[in-house]
């Protein structure tokens, strides 16, 4: 279905070169924020600053929502990512009179900006393509992600390794200016779609309306949990086996680029082919299903090495199948309701997690101080089989939400082919009900109805959205048959042709494609069809 959806691959580059950068900047910022942290204020101080962290981020992303909402994530993230520069600019200008003091200065500073930002630019990528064509380019862009990954972390190791943390500071400042010339590039939307003029809403307020948003809401609440209960894990142990701030720099820094080198690999290799196979549904939850069983073997085995492992791997998901799941989740809904929303599930459900991991390691401790890191595993694996059962939802959420989209119209340019009874070509007609008898047994009439009038639309973003609605709704062999007619219904002419040449074309495109009966009507009714 190449052929319609078309991708604007100037923006689609910039774009995964920005990504390149914001995910370098991210996992070296990462690297140096937890080396500094752990060797001037020990383990035992890491759930105070988790949770601490995690309440300020949730407070600005509150703020930030509501400028997102007002002038829309294309405005705000440069910004956002030119203060986050600044910062780490005067980071490095202060590290070496306070070292102590500026750990815990770019913890926070890492935990909030950082996470808004990420947030932000998946924000400017979701509203930049249709549902169709965001399955499409979102994987290129994750696989630029995924090796900004793997940048980040030889960036930390080799810096720190020959010149030490501070100019690794000044490394950072400089890739996020950078960053913020390329977001500018992505572009607008080159549809005409009609826009909701409505003044800002309450990112809060539209939540309690939305039973979509909020089951989303949840998953981002349990996967921030289990994430947060086994990167203690790993932290502790860490910091138990390693002693001095060189050396851990140098591990987490080395962890993060092979847990980059694996995320690229995954991404690159298997992330298309699952959302292309088997839909969002089935991809977002692969995530939750491996923190289920890394958590119990996490639980059985509580070393460094099995901890390291189960944590690369759930870094590697999380940066690419469930994040490339998750952000298309976002594609198909309206901006009016997406704006004052996003940011506040993407960082501010994701922090309630961070906080709520962080309250159940202090109990943890508090339980039994020699047993909380397998504990600690355990509790990941709990809120990895919540998450499960709630993704379930989600993907139910999803497919309505597309549904949604094409009835209302809020994709299209025009209303012609929406409208009952609205006037069609013989072609059209044609096409239509070869469409519909395809897809009658798969999809409830109204649905399929509905899907086969925006697939013969000319708007791409109507036209995207019900390629992506076909694509989690009916077997990729049948996929298959439905681009072949849509691919005939753009080559075949709209004028020149007798009505009778039009039905004998179809009647041998059918039998080419092996399907086992045509629309009713056309075999018995062909005789009588005029020879003119």
């Amino acid at each position: 279905m190449n052929g319609f959806s078309r991708i604007d691959r100037p923006s689609v580059l910039w774009a995964t070169s920005a990504a390149s950068l914001l995910i370098a900047v991210q996992i070296a910022s990462k690297a140096c924020r937890d080396a500094l942290f752990l060797a001037h204020h020990g383990v035992e101080h890491l759930p105070l600053m988790m949770g601490s962290s995690a309440i300020l981020a949730v407070l600005a992303v509150l703020f930030v929502a509501r400028l997102f909402s007002r002038h829309g994530p294309k405005r705000i993230v440069p910004i956002a990512l030119f203060i986050s520069g600044s910062l780490f600019f005067c980071e490095w200008l202060l590290f070496a009179w306070s070292p102590k003091q500026i750990s815990i200065l770019l913890y926070l500073h890492v935990a909030t900006l950082g996470a808004v930002t990420i947030s932000g630019f998946w924000s400017v990528i979701s509203e930049r393509f249709d549902p169709h064509t965001a399955k499409r380019s979102i994987a290129t862009i994750s696989a630029g992600a995924a090796f900004g990954g793997v940048l980040g972390g030889l960036l930390a190791d080799r810096i720190s390794a020959m010149l030490g943390i501070g100019p690794i500071l000044f490394t950072l400042a400089a890739l996020s200016l950078i960053a913020t010339t390329m977001v500018s590039r992505i572009g607008t939307r080159a549809s005409g779609e009609a826009q909701e003029l409505n003044a800002p809403r309450s990112g809060l307020n539209l939540l309690r309306h939305e039973p979509h948003l909020q089951n989303m809401g949840f998953v981002v609440i349990l996967v921030g949990a289990s994430a947060t209960l086994i990167d203690y894990a790993f932290k502790a142990e860490a910091a138990r086996v390693i002693r001095t701030e060189t050396e851990l720099v140098s591990f987490f820094a080395l962890f993060y680029t092979a847990a980059g080198l694996i995320t690229f690999g995954v991404q690159t290799t298997f992330c298309q082919k699952l959302l292309k196979h088997f839909g969002v549904g089935l991809s977002l939850s692969l995530l939750p299903l491996t923190v289920l069983a890394g958590g119990l073997i996490g639980t059985a085995w509580t070393k460094l090495w099995s901890l390291t492992i189960v944590r690369g791997t759930e870094s590697a998901l999380s940066h690419s199948v469930y994040r490339s799941s998750y952000e298309l989740l976002y594609s198909p809904v309206a901006d009016h309701l997406k704006r004052p929303t996003k940011t506040l599930i993407d960082v501010g459900c994701s922090r309630l997690g961070d906080v709520l991991g962080a309250l159940l390691v202090v109990g943890l401790i508090a339980l039994d101080a020699s047993r909380a890191v397998s504990y600690s595993m355990l509790a990941a694996s709990v809120a990895a089989a919540i998450t499960i059962a709630l993704v379930v939802r989600v993907r139910r959420g999803y497919i309505a939400t597309l549904i949604r989209r094409l009835r209302t119209g809020a994709l299209r340019h025009s209303e012609s082919s929406l409208l009952p009874g609205a006037p069609r070509t013989h072609s059209t007609n044609d096409h239509a009900a070869l469409l519909q008898s395809a897809l009658d047994p798969w999809l409830e009439r109204n649905t399929a109805d509905l899907l086969v009038r925006a697939m013969l639309e000319s708007d791409l973003r109507l036209q995207g959205t019900a390629l992506e609605l076909l694509d989690e709704m009916v077997p990729i062999s049948l996929r298959q048959t439905v681009s072949k007619i849509l691919e005939s219904a753009q080559r075949e002419p709209r004028t020149g042709s007798s009505k009778r040449e039009k039905v004998e074309r179809l009647l041998a495109s059918m039998r080419s494609l092996h399907l086992e009966s045509p629309p009713p009507g056309y075999t018995n009714g062909i005789a009588a069809l005029p020879k003119s």
